[in-house]
């Protein structure tokens, strides 16, 4: 609350809604859901442009009880770069997890400096890497303050593209 208080944000409301956001977000870290052992999406419900916002609960009251091992578990990594000098630590993190079940989305800030030289540099790395055309995807849509809530716009278009690219 003191930080909140201290903080750009002045509306009350808008303080509690941030403080509510972000205790819910804690509460899911600590305490995570079951996965369900099966997680249809309902494409016209994906297609929407407030899916971000109503979301997509799964049916199904059935708890996954046959575990696979980790080697087995196909991984969706979403990866938000802005700066020029993210580029290596961003491509050895990508060849360092790479795995071809895996599907990988990099969004880099439509603002990064110097003029979308980040971007260039890790479309060219892709479509040069066979390995990695298929399952590393280069995106560039959203806008992002720090620490505001256009980043979490942009975990959530990431999200919903990762959804999309690895279905």
């Amino acid at each position: 609350a003191g930080q909140l208080e201290r903080s750009h944000i002045s509306d009350p409301a808008c303080q509690k809604r941030v403080a509510e956001v972000y205790c819910a977000r804690l509460l899911e870290v600590e305490h995570p859901r079951p996965l369900r052992s099966t997680c249809p999406l309902d494409a016209d419900a994906l297609a929407s442009p407030s899916y971000s916002i109503e979301g997509h609960t799964p049916s199904g009251d059935v708890l996954a009880t046959d575990y696979r091992p980790a080697r087995h578990v196909a991984l969706a990594v979403l990866i938000l770069a802005a700066y020029r000098q993210q580029a290596e630590f961003v491509k050895h993190l990508v060849q360092t997890l790479w795995d071809p079940r895996h599907s990988f989305l990099i969004h880099v800030d439509p603002k990064s400096e110097p003029a979308g030289e980040l971007l260039h540099d890790l479309r060219s790395w892709t479509a040069t890497e066979p390995s990695l055309s298929a399952n590393v995807h280069v995106h560039s849509e959203v806008v992002v303050k720090r620490s505001g809530a256009s980043l979490l716009a942009a975990e959530l278009y990431g999200l919903r593209e990762l959804l999309q690219v690895s279905e």
